[in-house]
C-alpha cells in the first residue's frame, strides 16, 4: 500500500520546488473579481432557495420577526395561532407535468454531415456521441437539468475528459447552481460572458492527485497550502487586499472541514499576436508576439 505521507522537504528540495515545481500564486485580483462576481449574485441564491421551497411544498418557509424580537417561519407562527397552514401546491404539478413529457420524447442525437462525402464520418460520430449519451446517462441527467431550469432558471452542465470510474472518457456532470459564479451578462446567448468558475469541494488526497502532476515536491506544497488554510490565514492573505475583511468565508472555505476548497476561474483574456496572411496557400493565421 503506497504511504500518502511526506517529510519536510530539505533545503535543496525546497529551492528546486521555487524554481521548477512552484505553484503560481500572484493571480488574487481574479481571485478578488471571481469573490465579487459570487457576491452579485447572492440574491439569485437566495431567490433560487425560495422557489425550491415553493416548488416542494415550502410555502410557508419565510422567516418573519414578531414584536416580542424572535424570527420564526410563517408556519411556524401559524401554528402558535392554533391554525393549520394550507398548502395547494401547483407549482409541483405542472414542473411534473413538463418534466414526463421531456422524458416521454427524447430521441437519440445525431450528427448530420454537411458534405455528402463526409457522410460516413457523421454516422461515426453519431455512434460516438449516443454511446457518451448513454454512459453519462444523459437521459435522466438531462431531466433534472430541465427541473432545476423550471425551478430557478438557470442550469448548467460541464463536458470533460478524463480518468473516472476506471476509465478515461467524456464525462458530462450537471452543477449545482449554488456552486457557479459568473459575470453580469445581458446577451441571451452569453457571448458577453468574461468569467466563470465553479467552487469544488475536495479531499487532500484528491487534491494532490489532480493538481501535483506527478511532482513529489508539489505535491509537499500543496499538502502545506491547505495545512494552513484556517479562518485566520485567509483573512490575513487577504485583507490587504480588498476595502473591508472577508467576512462571507463560505467563498474560501468548505462546509466540511475535512475538505479543502479549490476555486475554478475561467477568464477571457486578450493576448498581443500577429495576423498573418500567406499569400501563396490562401491561408490565415495568428501567432504570438
Amino acid at each position: 500500500m503506497a504511504n500518502n505521507s511526506y517529510k519536510n522537504p530539505s533545503m535543496k528540495q525546497l529551492d528546486i520546488l521555487k524554481t521548477e515545481n512552484e505553484i503560481e500564486r500572484s493571480h488574487y485580483p481574479i481571485l478578488l473579481q471571481a469573490q465579487k462576481a459570487w457576491e452579485n449574485i447572492e440574491h439569485f441564491r437566495q431567490k433560487r432557495k425560495r422557489n425550491r421551497d415553493y416548488t416542494y411544498g415550502k410555502q410557508w418557509n419565510d422567516l418573519i420577526k414578531l414584536p416580542d424580537g424572535r424570527v420564526v417561519s410563517e408556519e411556524q407562527y401559524i401554528r402558535e395561532q392554533g391554525k393549520v397552514p394550507l398548502k395547494n401546491n401547483l407549482i409541483r404539478q405542472m414542473v411534473k407535468a413538463v418534466l414526463g413529457q421531456f422524458r416521454n420524447n427524447q430521441t437519440q442525437p445525431v450528427c448530420i454531415a454537411r458534405d455528402r462525402q463526409e457522410q460516413s464520418l457523421g454516422e461515426l460520430m453519431s455512434t460516438a456521441v449516443q454511446y457518451a449519451y448513454q454512459h453519462n446517462r444523459l437521459q435522466e441527467l438531462d431531466s433534472r437539468t430541465l427541473e432545476e431550469f423550471l425551478i430557478s432558471g438557470i442550469c448548467f452542465q460541464k463536458i470533460g475528459y478524463g480518468h473516472r470510474r476506471g476509465k478515461t472518457d467524456v464525462w458530462v456532470d450537471e452543477i449545482n447552481p449554488n456552486r457557479i459564479f459568473f459575470n453580469a451578462m445581458e446577451d441571451s446567448r452569453h457571448w458577453d460572458c468574461t468569467l466563470i468558475g465553479e467552487l469544488h469541494d475536495m479531499s487532500i488526497a484528491e487534491v494532490i492527485s489532480r493538481f501535483s502532476f506527478g511532482s513529489r515536491a508539489r505535491a509537499i506544497q500543496l499538502r502545506n497550502i491547505y495545512s494552513e488554510a484556517d479562518n485566520e490565514t485567509i483573512r490575513h492573505n487577504f485583507e490587504n487586499l480588498t476595502a473591508k475583511a472577508i467576512d462571507r468565508l463560505d467563498f474560501f472555505m468548505p462546509a466540511n472541514q475535512d475538505m479543502c476548497r479549490v476555486i475554478e476561474i475561467w477568464k477571457l483574456e486578450s493576448r498581443e499576436v500577429l495576423n498573418c496572411h500567406d499569400f501563396r496557400s490562401g491561408e490565415y493565421y495568428h501567432i504570438p508576439v
